[in-house]
C-alpha cells in the first residue's frame, strides 16, 4: 500500500506491483516508448482514443496506449487485445499508489508499454489503468474512490473500443490496487472474480487499526497522517463508506493474499475484512504467508502466483502469464 508513507519517490519505490508483475519488474524503469499508429488510424469511441504501440511486437496480440475521460480528466492506460474473432474476457490489472489525496501530479509509479507487452495474453484482453495523477494521466493523486471511478471509466472505454465480453470481467490488484479492485467489485455488477494481493482494504477498516497500533516513524503512522489530513481525524460515516469497499454489494468471489511481515499493509486489516465478508456469506479465501512482505516476492512468489492462477481458472479465466 502506498499512502503518505514518506516522500513520493521513496514511498512509491517501496510499493510492489505484486506476483503477476514479478517477471516484468524491470519494465518499471524502462523508457516509455512513443506510441505511434501503424497502418490503421487510432481507435476512437466517444472521448476514448487508443493508438497502437509497435515498439514491442507481441505474437497474436495488439498493444494499445489508451487515453480516456474520467471525471473530466484525461487518464492513461495500456490495453492488450488478442487478435481473435469475437468478444474476449477482460482482466483489469491495478497497481498501487497513495491511499489519500496528495499534491502530486504525473507520479512515475505505474505500468509501462514494455510491462504490458511482457504480460500480454493471447487468450484475453488486459487493461492497465493509470489513475489520475499517475504517469501521463492528468489531475493529481487522489484516494481509493477516485481511483475506482477512473478504473470503471477505463473498463467502459475498453468495452467501447474493442470486442470485450462484459460477462467475463476479472480484477487483480496490488496494494492500493487491491482496494481499488474491491471497490470496483462493489460498484460494478457482473465482476466474475477478484484477486487482492497485499491490499489496502479501505479507510473504514484501516483507520481504526492505525489509530490503535501505528507507531511514529513507521509507514503505518505516515499513512495515518496522510489519511487524517485528507479525510479528517474522525471521518464521517459517509466518507468512511466512500473510501472503502461495500461488502454487501460485492458478489464476485474474492481471493486475499497477504504476508504477515508487510510494512505497508497490516495483515490484521486484511484478516478483518476477510472475516467480515465470510460472515456476510461471500465467497472469499484468505491465504496468509508467515513473514511475507509487501507484494509477496522472493520466497512466496511462486506459491502466491499459483494461488492466483488457480483462483482465476476456477472462475473461467485460463491464466497465461
Amino acid at each position: 500500500m502506498a499512502g503518505p508513507s514518506g516522500g513520493a519517490a521513496g514511498r512509491a519505490r517501496a510499493l510492489m506491483l505484486g506476483v503477476l508483475v514479478m517477471a516484468a519488474a524491470a519494465g518499471c524503469s524502462a523508457g516509455r516508448p512513443t506510441a505511434a499508429p501503424a497502418g490503421p488510424k487510432p481507435l476512437v469511441a466517444g472521448t476514448a482514443v487508443a493508438t497502437r504501440v509497435t515498439t514491442y511486437p507481441i505474437a497474436g496480440v495488439t498493444l494499445y496506449r489508451l487515453f480516456y475521460k474520467a471525471q473530466g480528466y484525461r487518464v492513461e492506460a495500456y490495453l492488450t487485445v488478442p487478435r481473435v474473432r469475437g468478444p474476449v474476457p477482460l482482466l483489469v490489472n491495478l497497481h498501487g499508489g497513495f491511499v489519500s489525496d496528495e499534491p502530486v501530479t504525473h507520479d512515475n509509479f505505474g505500468y509501462t508499454a514494455a510491462m504490458a507487452a511482457r504480460l500480454a495474453s493471447a487468450r484475453y484482453a488486459v487493461l492497465y489503468p493509470e489513475y489520475q495523477g499517475y504517469m501521463q494521466s492528468a489531475g493529481q493523486v487522489r484516494g481509493l474512490y477516485t481511483a475506482a471511478l477512473d478504473t470503471m471509466a477505463g473498463i467502459r472505454a475498453a468495452e467501447a473500443l474493442v470486442p470485450i465480453n462484459p460477462r467475463r470481467l476479472y480484477l487483480v490488484g496490488y496494494s492500493l490496487g487491491g482496494g481499488v479492485a474491491l471497490k470496483v467489485a462493489s460498484l460494478l455488477p457482473g465482476v466474475r472474480a477478484v484477486v487482492a494481493v497485499s491490499p489496502y482494504v479501505g479507510l473504514k477498516t484501516v483507520l481504526p487499526w492505525q489509530m490503535a497500533h501505528a507507531e511514529p516513524g513507521t509507514a503505518f503512522f505516515k499513512q495515518w497522517m496522510g489519511e487524517t489530513a485528507s479525510y479528517g481525524t474522525l471521518p464521517s460515516p459517509v466518507m468512511l463508506a466512500k473510501e472503502s469497499p461495500d461488502v454487501p454489494s460485492i458478489t464476485a468471489p474474492v481471493l486475499f493474499l497477504q504476508g504477515t511481515a508487510d510494512h505497508h499493509v497490516a495483515w490484521q486489516t486484511v484478516q478483518q475484512l476477510f472475516a467480515e465478508m465470510k460472515q456476510a456469506g461471500k465467497v472469499v479465501k484468505l491465504v496468509l504467508y508467515p513473514g511475507g512482505h509487501h507484494g509477496l516476492h522472493h520466497q512466496y512468489a511462486a506459491a502466491s502466483y499459483h494461488e492466483v492462477v488457480d483462483w482465476f481458472e476456477q472462475y473461467g479465466l485460463a491464466f497465461s502469464y
